[in-house]
Protein backbone atom coordinates (compact mmCIF):
# COMPACT_ATOMS: atom_id res chain seq x y z
CA UNK A 1 0.00 0.00 0.00
CA UNK A 2 1.36 3.41 -0.97
CA UNK A 3 1.71 6.07 1.73
CA UNK A 4 -0.94 8.85 1.57
CA UNK A 5 1.68 11.38 0.58
CA UNK A 6 5.33 11.75 -0.24
CA UNK A 7 7.50 14.79 -0.26
CA UNK A 8 10.98 16.16 -0.04
CA UNK A 9 12.27 19.47 1.26
CA UNK A 10 15.79 20.84 1.20
CA UNK A 11 17.36 24.15 2.09
CA UNK A 12 20.88 25.47 2.14
CA UNK A 13 22.65 28.61 3.30
CA UNK A 14 26.10 29.70 2.20
CA UNK A 15 28.38 32.48 3.40
CA UNK A 16 30.18 33.62 0.25
CA UNK A 17 32.65 35.97 1.90
CA UNK A 18 32.94 39.74 1.74
CA UNK A 19 29.56 40.12 3.45
CA UNK A 20 27.63 38.15 0.80
CA UNK A 21 25.38 35.18 1.46
CA UNK A 22 23.22 32.87 -0.63
CA UNK A 23 20.16 30.90 0.50
CA UNK A 24 18.04 28.42 -1.40
CA UNK A 25 15.08 26.21 -0.49
CA UNK A 26 12.96 23.80 -2.46
CA UNK A 27 10.00 21.53 -1.81
CA UNK A 28 8.49 18.66 -3.77
CA UNK A 29 5.08 17.28 -2.73
CA UNK A 30 3.21 14.31 -4.16
CA UNK A 31 -0.18 14.57 -2.45
CA UNK A 32 -3.54 13.25 -3.64
CA UNK A 33 -6.97 13.12 -2.07
CA UNK A 34 -8.12 9.76 -0.81
CA UNK A 35 -11.79 8.93 -0.41
CA UNK A 36 -13.33 12.41 -0.51
CA UNK A 37 -16.69 13.94 -1.48
CA UNK A 38 -16.62 17.56 -2.75
CA UNK A 39 -18.84 19.88 -0.68
CA UNK A 40 -19.57 22.02 -3.76
CA UNK A 41 -21.30 19.36 -5.88
CA UNK A 42 -21.06 16.00 -4.07
CA UNK A 43 -18.67 14.54 -6.66
CA UNK A 44 -15.80 12.29 -5.67
CA UNK A 45 -12.45 13.82 -6.76
CA UNK A 46 -10.36 10.97 -5.31
CA UNK A 47 -6.90 10.96 -6.85
CA UNK A 48 -6.87 14.75 -7.40
CA UNK A 49 -4.01 16.78 -5.90
CA UNK A 50 -4.54 18.00 -2.36
CA UNK A 51 -5.81 21.62 -2.46
CA UNK A 52 -3.27 24.42 -1.93
CA UNK A 53 -0.32 22.02 -2.24
CA UNK A 54 1.88 22.78 -5.24
CA UNK A 55 4.00 19.95 -6.55
CA UNK A 56 7.07 22.25 -6.60
CA UNK A 57 7.87 25.41 -4.65
CA UNK A 58 11.03 27.15 -3.60
CA UNK A 59 13.10 30.27 -3.23
CA UNK A 60 16.59 31.58 -3.82
CA UNK A 61 18.12 34.73 -2.39
CA UNK A 62 21.34 36.64 -2.17
CA UNK A 63 22.15 39.04 0.62
CA UNK A 64 24.81 41.53 1.57
CA UNK A 65 25.66 42.66 5.08
CA UNK A 66 28.45 45.21 5.33
CA UNK A 67 29.44 48.81 5.93
CA UNK A 68 28.63 51.81 3.71
CA UNK A 69 29.05 55.49 4.63
CA UNK A 70 30.30 54.39 8.09
CA UNK A 71 26.95 52.72 8.79
CA UNK A 72 25.61 49.22 8.44
CA UNK A 73 24.07 48.16 5.14
CA UNK A 74 21.90 45.07 4.80
CA UNK A 75 20.38 44.17 1.44
CA UNK A 76 18.42 41.18 0.22
CA UNK A 77 17.22 40.06 -3.22
CA UNK A 78 14.88 37.07 -3.41
CA UNK A 79 13.03 35.02 -6.02
CA UNK A 80 10.10 32.87 -4.84
CA UNK A 81 8.35 30.20 -6.90
CA UNK A 82 5.08 28.34 -6.39
CA UNK A 83 3.85 25.63 -8.75
CA UNK A 84 0.28 25.18 -9.98
CA UNK A 85 -2.30 24.74 -7.18
CA UNK A 86 -5.91 23.62 -6.90
CA UNK A 87 -8.27 25.47 -4.56
CA UNK A 88 -10.66 23.81 -2.07
CA UNK A 89 -14.47 23.93 -2.21
CA UNK A 90 -14.70 24.31 -6.00
CA UNK A 91 -12.13 21.56 -6.37
CA UNK A 92 -13.75 19.83 -9.33
CA UNK A 93 -14.48 22.99 -11.36
CA UNK A 94 -12.24 23.08 -14.48
CA UNK A 95 -11.10 26.67 -13.77
CA UNK A 96 -10.40 26.08 -10.08
CA UNK A 97 -6.62 26.34 -10.13
CA UNK A 98 -3.89 28.90 -10.32
CA UNK A 99 -0.91 28.49 -12.62
CA UNK A 100 2.67 28.46 -11.40
CA UNK A 101 4.23 31.82 -10.70
CA UNK A 102 7.42 33.46 -9.53
CA UNK A 103 7.92 36.79 -7.80
CA UNK A 104 10.87 39.01 -6.94
CA UNK A 105 11.29 40.73 -3.57
CA UNK A 106 14.09 43.04 -2.42
CA UNK A 107 15.09 45.18 0.54
CA UNK A 108 17.87 47.60 1.48
CA UNK A 109 18.42 48.91 5.02
CA UNK A 110 21.05 51.39 6.17
CA UNK A 111 21.66 51.93 9.88
CA UNK A 112 23.65 54.98 11.01
CA UNK A 113 26.96 54.32 12.82
CA UNK A 114 25.59 54.77 16.37
CA UNK A 115 22.52 52.66 15.56
CA UNK A 116 20.16 55.46 16.61
CA UNK A 117 18.14 55.33 13.39
CA UNK A 118 17.77 53.43 10.15
CA UNK A 119 16.29 53.95 6.70
CA UNK A 120 14.84 51.00 4.80
CA UNK A 121 13.19 50.38 1.44
CA UNK A 122 11.28 47.14 0.83
CA UNK A 123 9.83 45.97 -2.47
CA UNK A 124 7.54 42.96 -2.80
CA UNK A 125 6.30 41.31 -6.00
CA UNK A 126 8.46 43.73 -7.95
CA UNK A 127 7.59 42.13 -11.29
CA UNK A 128 3.87 42.71 -10.50
CA UNK A 129 2.85 39.07 -10.94
CA UNK A 130 -0.90 38.40 -10.77
CA UNK A 131 -1.67 35.28 -8.70
CA UNK A 132 -4.63 33.92 -6.78
CA UNK A 133 -4.43 33.01 -3.11
CA UNK A 134 -8.02 31.78 -2.69
CA UNK A 135 -11.05 30.71 -4.70
CA UNK A 136 -14.40 29.65 -3.29
CA UNK A 137 -18.07 29.23 -4.14
CA UNK A 138 -20.21 31.98 -2.61
CA UNK A 139 -23.86 31.09 -2.14
CA UNK A 140 -26.11 33.11 -4.53
CA UNK A 141 -23.24 35.10 -6.04
CA UNK A 142 -20.97 32.61 -7.80
CA UNK A 143 -17.24 32.14 -7.43
CA UNK A 144 -15.10 34.51 -5.37
CA UNK A 145 -11.41 35.01 -6.27
CA UNK A 146 -8.87 36.57 -3.95
CA UNK A 147 -5.54 37.70 -5.38
CA UNK A 148 -2.12 38.28 -3.83
CA UNK A 149 -0.94 41.86 -3.45
CA UNK A 150 0.38 43.67 -6.53
CA UNK A 151 3.80 45.30 -6.63
CA UNK A 152 4.32 47.14 -3.35
CA UNK A 153 7.16 49.39 -2.26
CA UNK A 154 7.46 50.80 1.22
CA UNK A 155 9.93 53.05 2.96
CA UNK A 156 10.62 52.93 6.67
CA UNK A 157 12.52 55.14 9.07
CA UNK A 158 13.15 53.81 12.57
CA UNK A 159 14.60 55.35 15.69
CA UNK A 160 16.20 53.82 18.77
CA UNK A 161 16.09 55.71 22.08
Amino acid sequence: MDPPFAGYERDAAFELGGGFSFDAAGTYLDLELGNYISPSNNQNPTGTRLPLSPEWSGSASIGYDGEVLSGGLRSHLEYVYRGKIIFPLTLDAPQNFDEKYGAINASVRWTEPNEKFYVEIIGRNLDDTLYRVQRADVFFSGVYDSFGPPRTVEARVGFSF
